[in-house]
């Protein structure tokens, strides 16, 4: 990657972070200042749930085309996404302490968040414990769909099927 790339994004980044710290924010009477929280929690989850997706993606494609760049892309998209899964959980404890009055609640929620991080845990715990690179590929790929199969009920369909601190705290806001 470019260098002069890199230089722009940091900044970017960098400055984001800054804003995101310092510019004032609306005030939401049931949030109060923990508001300003979601403004880096929300897209955390996101990018992680992405980064899930494009990790299967590049699974499939590895399997249609046993082409090893596409299990370097699966990989790599799997490690970025347990990153920002883990600072969006990180995040929305720092929430949680001024909401609940606790960092870890066990809450349906955090709970399928963190079943989740064993899951993708387990993939690379999978990946460090083959030594053949192609079955490592094959059996990854494999793992990395499966585990996005998991992705869309322990994010979104969790909080409709269980109740949960997280969805009244939503609810009255």
């Amino acid at each position: 990657m470019n260098i002069f790339f890199r230089i722009i994004v940091f900044v970017f980044i960098t400055g984001v972070i800054i804003a995101g710290i310092l510019v004032d924010i609306p005030y939401i009477p049931a949030l109060k200042d923990t508001a300003r929280v979601l403004y880096f929690h929300v897209p955390m989850s996101w990018i992680g749930v992405v980064a899930f997706l494009m990790s299967m993606i590049y699974g499939v494609k590895y399997l249609r085309t046993s082409e090893m760049e596409n299990d370097i892309k699966s990989v790599s998209a799997a490690q970025m996404g347990f990153i920002f899964c883990i600072l969006a959980t990180v995040t929305g404890a720092v929430w949680a302490k001024f909401a609940w009055g606790a960092f870890w609640n066990w809450d349906p929620r955090q709970t399928s968040i963190f079943i989740l991080l064993l899951i993708y845990g387990a993939y690379f715990a999978l990946r460090s414990s083959i030594d053949s690179p192609e079955r490592k590929a094959r059996l990854s790929s494999v793992y990395a769909i499966l585990a996005f199969v998991t992705v869309p009920f322990f994010v979104f369909l969790m909080l409709k099927l269980v109740d949960s601190f997280y969805m009244y705290l939503i609810i009255v806001s």
